[in-house]
């Protein structure tokens, strides 16, 4: 296991497992490993679940796509002349969200810097709790993605480029 959590193999493997664990592993964030002799084990955790201590409005967000893994997605959050930017199969990042303005959504192919779609996105911000959500009612997310929240201020947009 590498410092920053890959996991690597070598030697033996009379059982055949090591292809199946490190594709299973592949992207992650191995924190703890263990053999026996009939059972292998990995504690993982997605690479892009940890975007630091966030500061108040902001939110953990990530791009995921269901296309090509070789075609790369941009998600731009636009307001005014401030733009923010999350790229598929990178890790999350943390997003401001301060702005009581609009939040254009604006998805681009990397490759040609092509927009595809746009759409709109209102942040709501509740001070008692911290809580960073997206008023439903208000935001019109472009065709073809969509977002689920988990645990927390976390996010992940997920583009669908063949519902285009």
């Amino acid at each position: 296991m590498t410092e920053d959590g890959t996991l690597l193999g070598a030697g033996a493997d009379d059982s055949e497992v090591l292809p199946e664990i490190l594709d299973a592993t592949a992207g992650k964030r191995v924190t703890a490993v263990a053999r026996g002799a009939l059972h292998f084990l990995a504690v993982a955790q997605e690479r892009d679940q940890d975007c630091g201590p966030l500061k108040p409005r902001q939110i953990c967000a990530s791009l995921h796509t269901t296309g090509d893994p070789q075609d790369a997605y941009a998600l731009v959050f636009k307001v005014g002349d401030s733009q923010q930017l999350l790229t598929s199969g990178e890790s999350c990042k943390a997003v401001d969200t301060q702005s009581t303005q609009t939040t254009h959504a604006i998805v681009r192919r990397v490759s040609t810097a092509q927009d595809l779609a746009t759409g709109s996105v209102y942040f709501t911000y509740d001070q008692s709790t911290g809580a960073v959500g997206i008023d439903e009612d208000k935001s019109q997310l472009p065709d073809a993605l969509t977002c689920q929240r988990s645990d927390g201020n976390r996010f992940t947009f997920t583009w669908t480029p063949s519902a285009v």
